[in-house]
């Protein structure tokens, strides 16, 4: 089990932190806080990737920071883009991936892992080459009986366990950032801080 852990006091990543040499890949990037979190970082010079399937939102996204905010199109659905993106990219070494494609709902649970599951296997090998952080966004329910999304959080957090034990042996790390139902916006600090700050570990921030 991941351990919790708080950034509750968090700072907030300006264009004078040093991000020039980071490549920072964001799946479901048009989803808040894809667009803060996007233009924030390419302000803070790291070169953004974002994925996701609104090509129109991801053309206004791009445009705040074209020299910084490459896009991609999720054209193929996100199973099939995910792998074609790993076969392109290869083991190029990536400094972060925010996962933010847990916040677009989906059919079914098990669909949401897969999804994950996906992402995970394109993007290891740059993950492990460049020392990287997985982090993933996902609510958690107001409503206690509300199964299937205390469900998702649990399962991604199962998930996030075993994969943290690979990473760390390249030196990586995997997080789970949970934030309130609704309150997703209330992550981008949290995820901006574990992409800025040194040597943190695996492990789970809860926001709110």
């Amino acid at each position: 089990m991941l351990p919790k852990h708080s950034l509750l006091k968090v700072r907030r990543v300006t264009v004078e932190a040093n991000l020039s040499s980071k490549t920072v890949i964001i799946t479901g990037a048009c989803h808040t806080p894809g667009p803060e979190v996007t233009i924030r970082l390419a302000e803070a010079g790291a070169r953004v990737v974002a994925i996701d399937k609104d090509v129109q939102a991801l053309l206004k996204l791009s445009a705040n920071n074209p020299a910084q905010i490459n896009t991609l199109v999720k054209a193929d659905g996100p199973i099939d883009t995910l792998r074609h993106f790993g076969e392109a990219w290869q083991a190029e070494p990536i400094h972060a991936v925010v996962n933010l494609l847990p916040l677009e709902g989906g059919p079914d649970l098990n669909h949401q892992i897969s999804v994950t599951t996906a992402l995970f296997k394109a993007m290891g090998r740059g993950l492990m080459a460049g020392q990287g952080r997985l982090i993933s966004v996902c609510e958690r329910p107001a409503d206690e009986l509300a199964l299937k999304g205390h469900a998702l959080v649990a399962a991604l957090a199962a998930a996030h366990t075993q994969w943290a034990a690979a990473t760390a042996k390249c030196g990586g790390s995997v997080h789970t950032v949970v934030a309130q139902e609704n309150r997703s916006a209330d992550a981008a600090d949290a995820v901006l801080s574990l992409i800025e700050t040194a040597d943190v570990e695996s492990g789970r921030v809860d926001i709110g």
